[in-house]
């Protein structure tokens, strides 16, 4: 297992930890109040303000929007569609935590939907025997750290909300015996970016420790295989720009 250490030291570990925060700087007031004058020296209000307009509509994917795919063969129409409302709630996310109180609607809205959403994986990576997929599972990550950073200034139901879903759609898929996940093992960047996410979603959010052990573990395992495939130089077969996204 990765980090050379055992599934009783694992446990142990995870023991001693639970319910402290993975990121408490995160949670940090002071560095909050940096956050804040770093993005208005670099002109981020501005930006936010011109790139969400108060009157954007949340995009509704439709079926057929989803189905495009599968009828067609074009997966970047609706890949554009969900990577667009990605961006948003991103760019959302960040104003409301610098401060704009009055972008909180419009993530509550984006962010509800995506909760709401019937798939959270690309048409293009379907699999219903195994529903996680790079988007999942980085959805899963982004809705644990907002919905516990912001969970007072989304409320209560949002951010549990955004628990719930990212919990029952992927941990809880991650854990199910009878999925199999072409990615866990694998050495492409599929690997750190499935089990990245998921492991990182897991120590915000998960309160079992057994369940949190049992993802750690599957996680650094998993982990191992995709930095085994790297050449002894660092070089990665896939190229720069995949050897960044891993």
């Amino acid at each position: 297992m990765l980090g050379g250490i055992s599934g009783e030291q694992l446990a142990q570990i995870v023991k001693s930890n639970l319910g402290a925060s993975p990121i408490p700087r995160a949670f940090d007031q002071g560095v909050r109040d940096r956050a804040v004058r770093i993005a208005a020296a670099q002109g981020l209000p501005q930006r936010i303000e011109s790139e969400l307009a108060d009157e954007d509509p949340v995009r509704i994917i439709s079926y057929s929007d989803y189905r495009r795919f599968r009828r067609s063969g074009n997966r970047s129409y609706c890949d554009g569609l969900m990577n667009q409302r990605d961006r948003q709630a991103d760019l959302a996310a960040s104003a409301v935590y610098i401060g704009m109180a009055d972008k909180a609607p419009f993530l509550q809205d984006l962010l509800w939907v995506g909760c709401e959403s019937s798939w959270w994986e690309l048409p293009s990576h379907e699999n219903p025997p195994a529903p996680i997929d790079l988007r999942a599972a980085t959805r899963a990550f982004n809705y644990a750290l907002v919905g516990t950073m912001l969970c007072n200034e989304l409320g209560g139901e949002v951010a549990d909300r955004m628990l719930l879903e990212a919990r029952r759609r992927v941990l809880d898929e991650y854990l199910n015996p009878d999925r199999y996940y072409w990615w866990w093992k694998h050495t492409n960047n599929w690997n750190a970016v499935c089990n990245g996410g998921i492991g990182l979603a897991a120590m915000l959010i998960e309160p079992d420790a057994d369940r949190l052990t049992a993802i750690l573990q599957r996680v650094l395992q998993g982990l191992g295989s995709f930095l085994s495939g790297f050449t002894p130089d660092g070089g990665c077969t896939e190229g720069a720009g995949y050897w960044r996204y891993g």
